[in-house]
Parts: structure tokens; sequence; C-alpha cells
């Protein structure tokens, strides 16, 4: 037996258990076994009675993804995703119906234009930018910079559907607010 390997008696059976038994990784998850996937390789500690590859019981790192092995990557860049395009249909909406009154300005100059045409217009300038994004972040979903755009892209629908509350909150009663006050 080499010094690393430790000979354990398990209920009267020999087992041959490594000084630290290797935590079971999460490959095979989405059914690719990308690399992202997979737990770390910290030593856990050995208890007796557990087999070989049986999950840790421990606190920590490893315990954590064990348990929400299933709140990966991709899974949390197609959540981020569908919040996205849940917010970005509220703004479309909003703007839609806002448009049509006298008292609300557009400021991006593409979407004035397009709101001045027909709705099939601005629909299609909409789903099209926010198709290609997603097809593009889906594309990359195993990577670490694609995550953080799709986090970065829900921080900022956040910030619009916040500056959609404030403007209705001020129609609704009245008062005025510099930041949705047109420019004279």
């Amino acid at each position: 037996m080499s010094a690393t390997e430790v000979n354990y008696s398990v209920a009267g059976v020999a087992a041959r258990q490594s000084a630290y038994p290797q935590v079971p990784t999460a490959r095979g998850l989405s059914g690719d076994g990308a690399p992202d996937l997979i737990a770390s390789d910290w030593p856990v500690q050995y208890v007796p009675g557990r087999e070989s590859g049986a999950a840790p019981t421990g606190l920590g790192r490893d315990a954590w993804r064990t348990k929400c092995s299933w709140l990966v990557r991709p899974r949390r860049i197609l959540l981020a995703l569908m919040a996205v395009w849940v917010l970005n249909l509220a703004d479309l909406g909003f703007t839609v119906v806002e448009s049509s009154g006298g008292h609300f300005v557009e400021m991006n100059p593409v979407a004035a234009k397009l709101l001045s045409g027909p709705l099939n217009t601005i629909l299609l300038y909409k789903f099209g930018l926010l198709g290609i994004g997603t097809a593009i972040l889906l594309l990359l979903r195993r990577h670490s910079v694609a995550e953080l755009a799709c986090w970065f892209l829900l921080a900022a629908y956040s910030y619009v559907g916040v500056r959609w509350y404030v403007y209705y909150g001020c129609l609704l009663t009245g008062s005025e607010n510099v930041f949705i006050s047109a420019p004279n």
C-alpha cells in the first residue's frame, strides 16, 4: 500500500480509499460534459460507512456545489436572458402605449424614427436586436464573459424598468421629475 492510501474496514470488508477521497463531479448535467460543469477536486474528510462515490456531507464549497448543481452557468444565463426578454417586452409595451400620447418623447433616435411609422417596424427592430443578442449569448454560454454580459443586460433593463416605474408614478401624482421632463 502506498503512503497516500489507507486501508479502511467497513462492515468487515476492506475498502481501499485514498487519503483524500475526491468529490464526485457534476459532469454531464447538460448532457455534453463541458468542463465548466465539473466540481472542484478539493479533498473531503472520509466518513466510515460511506461508499467511495457518495456525495460529501461537510459544509463548504463542494457541498454547496453538490446541492446546487442544477444552477450551472448555462442555466444561469438562460434565466437571466428570460428575465431580459420579460423586461424588454415591458419596455416595448410601455414605449408603444406612451408614444401614442402627446406628453412622451422617445430619447432613442432610432426608436423615435421607427415609432413614427407602422407598429410592425418597431416590433421587428426590438425583436430582431434582442433575438440576435440572445443567440450570440446562448452560443457563448460556456464562457464567463457571456454570463457577465447577461447580468449586465439584466441590470440595464432593470434600470429601465425602474425608470418606467418612476415615470408612471410622476404621471399619476402629477409631480415633476427632472429625469423624465422633456427638453425645451
